[in-house]
Parts: C-alpha cells; sequence; structure tokens
C-alpha cells in the first residue's frame, strides 16, 4: 500500500500541469502572435501572443511592457508605442495582470483629484473600431496604465471578478484631452474596482459614444472611485460626446464615490446622465442599500466651474428608473457623504417608479430642472405639488406608490411677520407636513436648507424629527444659523428613506442679468 500511495504521488506529480505562473514581457507593437515571451530575444512577444500564452499558462499571470525606440509603433511626437490591433484581442481565459506602467517611461499621477489626472501613459491600445472588443475577460482581470481606444468595448469583463481597472485613459488620446472613442469604455462585471482613492489608481473615462460603463454580467460588489468621467484628464473641457458616465442594469452593492478623501469622483460634461440606473423590478426592502453615491463631483470641476450633464438631451444628472425599492442612497448624513450635484441641464436627481431613496446632505445649484425631481412613470415634469394628507404615499402598501418615493409631500414653512427682507441669524420657525401616519412612515426627518441659487440646497442647516403623534400638528423650530438664515427651504424624509422634493425658497432675490456689481445692494438671502 506505501508504494502504491508514492508511485500515484509521483504520477501525480508529473501529470499535474502546475506551470508557476508567467511575467510574460512584451517587446514589439507588431499584431501577429508572436507568444515565446521568454528569455532575451529580441520581438518575440508581442500583445496578442502574450495573451494567448498566457491562456495556455495555468496560475495568474502577469504580461509587462519593454519596446524599444526602435519598435514600428514609436510614436515619436507623443513618445509613447502604438499596439494597432486588426481585429479582437483573444478572449482572456485564465486570470491575468496587464501594467503599461512597467514600461520605461510611464508613471502614475499623484495629483489630487480636483487638480485633474495626469498620468505618463506610454503604450495605447488602439483598436479596429466598432467591430471589436479590446480586453475581453472570462477570468479575473487587472489593467492598468493604458490608452484604450477605438474599440465597441475597450473592456469587457464577463466573470466573478476579481476585476480592476486603474490609471487608465478610456476613449482618448494619450494626452488624455483628444477624443478617440470607444463605443463603450467598460461593461463591468462581477466584483470589480475602477479607479480607488490613491491618485495613482484614477482613470479618465471620456469621449466614448455610448457609455464610459455600464454592466453585463452580474455584479457583485463594485467600487467605482477617484475617476474623472467625462471630462478631459485636466478637466479643462469635455474631449468628446459621451452619452452616459455611467448606466447600469443592476447595481447590486455598488459604491460610486466614497466618503474619505479621494474617493469621489468627477462626473461631469456627459451628454446625458452622469449616473443612469435602470431595471424592470428591483430588489426587495432590506437593511442595506444596494446603489451608494457618495462625495462625488456632479455637474462641475474644480473651483465649482460649470460643466453640467445632460446638455445634449435634458436628461437628468442622476436618473433612478426602476421598479420596486430603490434601495439606493444619494449623499449622506455623515461627513464627506454628500455630492456636488450642480451646474446640470435638467434635475438634479430625478426618481421615478421606485421608492426609499434617502437624498440627504448634497449640495445642489443651478441645475435647469428641479434638484430633486420625484416622477410618475418616468415622466419628469418638475416641481410636484402636495397632496392633501400625502394619500398618494400610501405607507402601509408602498406597492401602491404612485410615483418616485411615493411622492411625499414636502414640509410647509411660516416665517414671522417682518422676518423678510432684513433676515437674521436666527428665528423660530412654524411649519407642517401633511402626511398622515397610514401614509408616509414615521418618525419623518424635517431637514431645513440654505436655498441654493436656482433650487435646492446651498447648506444643510438643522433638521428636526416628527413622530406620529405629532403628525399633522403645526410645529415649530429655532433656527440659529450663526449667520443670515435666508434663503431657506426644506425637505421631509420619512422612515423608510422616501425623500420629498424642496419646497418653496424663503427669501431668494435672484438677479438673472448679472450685472450687479455691489455686494451691499443685495437684500438678505439674495443669489446673485
Amino acid at each position: 500500500m506505501t508504494l502504491l500511495r508514492t508511485l500515484t504521488a509521483a504520477l501525480a506529480i508529473i501529470a499535474c500541469p502546475c506551470t508557476r505562473a508567467a511575467t510574460l514581457v512584451v517587446d514589439t507593437s507588431i499584431d501577429a502572435p508572436l507568444g515565446a515571451c521568454v528569455g532575451a530575444v529580441a520581438n518575440d512577444c508581442s500583445l496578442r501572443g502574450a495573451i494567448a500564452t498566457a491562456n495556455a499558462t495555468p496560475g495568474a499571470d502577469s504580461i509587462v511592457f519593454d519596446l524599444p525606440l526602435a519598435d514600428p509603433g514609436y510614436q515619436a511626437d507623443t513618445q509613447h508605442w502604438r499596439i494597432e490591433a486588426a481585429s479582437g484581442l483573444p478572449g482572456i481565459t485564465d486570470a491575468l495582470a496587464i501594467d503599461g506602467f512597467t514600461q520605461p517611461g510611464a508613471a502614475p499621477n499623484s495629483n489630487p483629484l480636483d487638480a485633474g489626472i495626469a498620468h505618463t501613459l506610454k503604450i495605447e491600445l488602439r483598436g479596429p473600431g466598432t467591430a471589436a472588443d479590446g480586453l475581453t475577460a472570462y477570468a479575473a482581470l487587472s489593467v492598468r496604465g493604458l490608452v484604450l481606444n477605438q474599440w465597441r468595448r475597450a473592456i469587457f469583463q464577463f466573470n466573478p471578478g476579481p476585476n480592476v481597472v486603474e490609471g487608465n485613459y478610456i476613449g482618448t488620446d494619450v494626452s488624455g484631452r483628444i477624443a478617440m472613442p470607444n463605443g463603450t469604455g467598460i461593461t463591468i462585471g462581477g466584483d470589480v474596482r475602477v479607479g480607488g482613492s490613491d491618485p495613482a489608481q484614477g482613470n479618465v473615462i471620456a469621449a466614448n459614444r455610448d457609455y464610459g460603463l455600464s454592466n453585463q454580467y452580474a455584479l457583485l460588489s463594485v467600487r467605482i472611485q477617484g475617476n474623472i468621467i467625462g471630462a478631459a484628464a485636466d478637466l479643462s473641457a469635455v474631449p468628446g460626446r459621451q452619452d452616459f458616465g455611467m448606466y447600469l442594469l443592476d447595481a447590486r452593492d455598488t459604491l460610486i464615490g466614497g466618503a474619505a478623501a479621494g474617493e469621489g469622483n468627477v462626473l461631469s460634461g456627459n451628454g446625458f446622465s452622469a449616473i443612469a440606473v435602470s431595471a424592470s423590478n428591483f430588489q426587495s426592502a432590506g437593511a442595506l442599500p444596494y446603489l451608494r453615491v457618495h462625495g462625488n463631483r456632479i455637474g462641475s470641476i474644480r473651483d465649482d466651474r460649470a460643466l453640467g450633464n445632460g446638455h445634449a438631451s435634458g436628461y437628468p444628472a442622476i436618473l433612478l428608473s426602476l421598479g420596486g425599492y430603490c434601495r439606493a442612497w444619494i449623499g449622506g448624513s455623515a461627513p464627506g457623504e454628500g455630492n456636488a450635484i450642480v451646474h446640470n441641464a435638467n434635475a438634479g436627481v430625478a426618481i421615478g417608479s421606485c421608492w426609499g431613496a434617502p437624498i440627504l446632505g448634497n449640495i445642489f445649484h443651478g441645475n435647469g430642472g428641479a434638484a430633486i425631481d420625484l416622477a410618475g412613470s418616468n415622466a419628469f415634469d418638475g416641481a410636484t405639488p402636495n397632496d392633501a394628507d400625502d394619500a398618494d404615499a400610501n405607507g402601509s402598501d408602498p406597492n401602491v406608490a404612485a410615483g418616485g418615493n411615493r411622492f411625499q409631500n414636502f414640509p410647509i414653512l411660516t416665517l414671522p411677520a417682518g422676518f423678510l427682507p432684513s433676515g437674521g441669524n436666527s428665528v423660530t420657525l412654524d411649519y407642517t407636513l401633511d402626511s398622515l401616519p397610514g401614509n408616509s412612515s414615521y418618525p419623518i426627518t424635517v431637514q431645513f436648507h440654505r436655498a441654493g441659487c436656482g433650487g435646492g440646497s446651498a447648506e444643510l442647516l438643522a433638521q428636526d424629527e416628527i413622530d406620529e403623534i405629532n403628525a399633522q400638528q403645526p410645529l415649530q423650530f429655532t433656527l440659529d444659523a450663526g449667520a443670515n438664515v435666508l434663503p431657506l427651504t426644506l425637505t421631509a424624509t420619512d422612515a423608510l428613506g422616501n425623500t420629498s422634493e424642496f419646497g418653496p425658497v424663503f427669501g431668494e432675490t435672484l438677479f438673472a442679468d448679472g450685472l450687479e456689481q455691489d455686494p451691499a445692494s443685495f437684500s438678505a438671502g439674495s443669489c446673485h
């Protein structure tokens, strides 16, 4: 028996395809399938050949680059190498990491995101156009330090992951400023991280014809952080038309941005929506949201300069077009969770056909439509008036809800006589919320916002909570803002996370012609 076991073990070792994971050095831009990739032989390893060799080599392989100046793909004017494919690259069937930062002279960005993303990229993968996909992954894939352009789908992840995409320019030239569009930048799937909180990890995903990111394979865990999506790498302009920054048919455990430093994205300059999530019937209620959107700049670039979304279409900047529970958080009450949703062509956030989407702690101003637009059947038509008793928002049976966030009513505010226009730093306010307990879930949180010019919130000043015992009752709240409380607007969010639209703005004086130069001429609480 001992001899049999020994022979069996020896045969297993001989038969085992346990080749150590390989590091394959691409040394030519030629598109032929040159896959030797060993030793010091020149021009024996193309990207096409390296992928095929990696597929045949069990284990998590790596592809690195060392192309010489004499290579035919060297672009002297930009000092980078172009690998131009005549057809789609081989599908990736075994775990693989492709690292363009290994090419001599390449270097990742070190700027904070507000200063733009300034990678020095040396390897460009250019496709033959809309007929072919670039890096198609049926196994876990990590891609960093590349320029990917002129593909149908530059990166297509069709696997459970983990997948990583960081430090790339996707849809532009090597500068990150000139459009070289793909159809879709990244089709995400499984467990995936796009970008990251380190400045070296951010991607520029811009100028793609349809989507910067979309999803095909079932999502498991998605982190999209520290990227520029829609704008040029230096945040100077829009390099080319990209319809949607992100279009997701599923948003399972999806975090877009984050509360910590460096996690937020810049989602600006997209022709339609920055973020759109659509599904016929989203998941049932649960403790955790499926989609979290925190800490992003949506519609502007540094110093609050306008670069809005939706100017090719009139679409809202964030669109949730779902059925059932939204299970989505837009912003939040913790430090860093709020988004700046500004300067967009239409609504800031539009909720249609789903409920349970708290919209908290965000800054809204300068949007062409309502800051928050609750709609029925995705007909985004601006402000929705309150209804008696909030009857179109049945709290006991949310399935009969008439529209987004169950058309939660907004609070009605009364200022003391004589408070306008002089204003003041502190005031006792009277307000009511017409929402019967049978039609909304209590307690309800009422937030007092310093209004943003053109509607929305420039700052959260304070909040109050209404218990069911005080439902429908006239209420008072003393607001001490530390500065002029005006202009002022209110929102309500019920216990199931249904946030209302913003109520009417009190104390706003809008100077539309922009000619007023003397600050002393502005009345208290004015926008200018």
